[in-house]
């Protein structure tokens, strides 16, 4: 079952001593055995020692090897022109 996490939130980290561990979104290293939430989500964990958060964002975050299918070339001001 998922736990429930809050931005903020230490996160318990799973024992293991020969592999790396692996942050996704939503979360961040502190110290070497401390990870703190920055979203609120679902925390998940994989058995390939992998942590992550899911929960209801609005912007996309990308992953490792994510392939993007547009990118925004550039922006003009609030009075600026907008071509269609």
């Amino acid at each position: 079952m998922a736990a429930a996490i809050l931005p903020g939130d230490v996160v318990p980290v799973p024992q293991s001593s020969s592999q790396v561990l692996r942050l996704g979104p939503g979360l961040v290293a502190q110290e070497e055995s401390r990870v703190t939430a920055t979203h609120a989500g679902l925390q998940h964990a994989s058995k390939s020692n992998a942590l992550w958060l899911e929960g209801r964002r609005k912007r996309w975050v990308g992953a490792r090897g994510a392939r993007a299918r547009g990118s925004a070339g550039r922006s003009i001001g609030r009075g600026g022109l907008l071509l269609g």
